[in-house]
């Protein structure tokens, strides 16, 4: 939200993401209309589904360049992830596809940018990094874990997003891209 107060500081929601290409988006879309089918909650629009590395928090407009510059070259090759489960969490009301095994490019690359943004101050939480993209959040009932074909997702590039609301609801837009080399 953007004030018009001067002595106001304008914030945006930010947060480090693997932003799927427009064909995994559609195959990601696919999984969501065959969950929501069979689960009694609010599904992830299509064009929202992505996977979230570091959430950031409300930064302050005036240092989003200074986030852009703290990421260094990346020494990074592309990688695979296989998406390969579907997973129900009752407590936080929320059901995700995930990988049964993780790729270690994957960790070192979460590893990484907790690294570089604390050394530009900003602080997270430190719990472990659970790779996953949510497909549903307040779900009230779901059926056990359907099995799925697994999606392989390549993995060429990472974004800075921004979360931004309105009337209509949550929209994530790319602020930056790193491709790896």
């Amino acid at each position: 939200m953007m004030c018009h107060n001067d002595n106001a500081i304008q914030r945006r929601r930010l947060f480090f993401a693997l932003w799927p290409d427009d064909a995994m988006r559609v195959r990601l879309g696919r999984e969501v209309k065959s969950i929501v089918a069979v689960a009694q909650g609010r599904s992830v629009s299509q064009a929202n589904l992505h996977l979230t590395l570091l959430y950031l928090g409300a930064v302050e407009v005036s240092r989003q360049a200074e986030v852009v510059a703290a990421v260094p070259p990346l020494k990074s090759s592309q990688f695979t992830l296989q998406l390969d489960q579907i997973e129900y969490r009752p407590e936080s009301g929320m059901i995700w596809l995930a990988p049964s095994s993780p790729p270690d490019a994957l960790f070192s690359l979460v590893s990484s940018l907790r690294g570089v943004m604390r050394a530009v101050g900003y602080e997270f939480d430190d719990r472990p990094f659970l790779p996953h993209v949510t497909l549903m959040r307040k779900v009230s009932q779901a059926d056990d874990a359907k099995s799925i074909t697994p999606l392989a997702w390549t993995v060429g590039e990472f974004s800075l997003m921004v979360s931004e609301s309105s009337p209509q609801g949550v929209s994530y837009h790319s602020l930056h891209t790193w491709k790896f080399n």
